[in-house]
């Protein structure tokens, strides 16, 4: 074993680490679209970046080595990230990330009139994309996402791909072919730009898909999806027997569930999420007091992290988050499981 630096924290690294995986292994967290634990890397998304011994580069493409001292943080990779982001999301529905009243949103109207296409999809408050950009920060010079009407794959089983959402990191034909061995995915050059899709043939039986729904596990963007009760049963199946490693996650979304994080939590009425170590929303709760809640819930060793949003109506809002649970997983949180009479 040798060792590098990483934000000054030596960390010991195996030959063949990348200096993203180095960074994750330190808890140093960089934003990855493309890259994942269970994954060989690609360089597709250009969200990783960090300074190796001053310069910058892609943290996913390049080899970790002895004696290198690598920086996650600062104004230049911020600025330099938000560049890659908007770039990302010309070509991603992201309305509803940016619109003020997503808190308080019902995810059927829309307050402000924006068009259905333009809208995130039903990952939103569960999605990879939205907890990068939580993180990075939206420029506001982020094009408005125009949809394409390009076409949605195998409608008639509980695994749909919509090209609309596709941002193109590969992750599912890297999962597909690499991890999976099945060839099912490949690119598809279209007019409007490069996105993947079944590889032979217009649906993913012709192409051989074994439906395994690795493809799914490691989307970040909600284009690869389950559809339905049926879907859900199936996804939730293939999460088990897959049992893929969970990205790591943004910390300025999933604070540490500790004394020091719930003390900068506003004493203000709210709904929470408490998540497991693997990143699994454990309960959902509205509160009139969230401070004072999240610090009654610090010692009970179960849930490691948080979000939280402030919220007038928090009844309300804590309703919103465990429809939409319920929607994505077919099931409450484990500490929801005594409400589910309630549904």
């Amino acid at each position: 074993m040798k060792t590098l630096l990483v934000d000054d924290t030596p960390i010991d690294i195996a030959p063949g680490t990348t200096v993203l995986q180095a960074c994750w292994a330190a808890g140093a967290y960089v934003p990855a679209l493309c890259a994942h634990p269970a994954l060989p890397t690609t360089g597709h998304c250009g969200m990783c970046l960090v300074e190796v011994d001053g310069e910058v580069a892609l943290s996913c493409d390049i080899a970790a080595a002895p004696g290198m001292a690598v920086t996650t943080t600062g104004e230049r990779l911020e600025t330099l990230r938000r560049k890659a982001l908007s770039a990302l999301l010309a070509n991603h529905p992201h309305e509803c990330l940016t619109c003020p009243e997503r808190e308080g949103c019902d995810r059927v109207s829309c307050s402000m009139g924006v068009d259905m296409a333009e809208r995130c999809c039903e990952r939103f408050g569960e999605c990879e994309v939205q907890q990068v950009a939580e993180c990075v920060g939206i420029p506001s010079s982020t094009p408005r996402f125009r949809p394409r009407g390009l076409p949605a794959f195998q409608r008639d089983t509980a695994l749909h791909l919509y090209l609309d959402r596709c941002i193109a990191c590969m992750r599912c034909v890297d999962a597909c072919v690499s991890v999976k061995g099945h060839g099912a995915l490949t690119w598809l050059e279209l007019v409007e730009g490069i996105f993947v899709g079944p590889s032979a043939g217009a649906s993913f039986k012709e192409a051989g898909c074994k439906f395994c729904g690795a493809c799914i596990e490691v989307c970040p963007a909600g284009s690869m999806l389950e559809q339905g009760p049926r879907g859900r049963r199936w996804r939730d199946l293939s999460r088990e027997k897959l049992a893929f490693p969970p990205m790591p996650l943004p910390p300025r979304r999933h604070l540490a569930l500790a004394a020091d994080a719930v003390a900068t939590v506003p004493a203000a009425p709210g709904a929470f999420r408490l998540f497991d170590a693997a990143g699994r929303v454990h309960l959902i709760e509205g509160v009139d007091n969230l401070r004072e809640a999240l610090g009654a819930h610090a010692a009970s060793g179960v849930a490691t992290h948080f979000d939280f949003h402030e919220a007038q109506m928090y009844s309300q809002r804590a309703n919103e988050l465990l429809q939409a649970h319920l929607k994505e997983h077919g099931k409450l949180p484990p500490g929801n499981d005594l409400d589910d009479d309630l549904f």
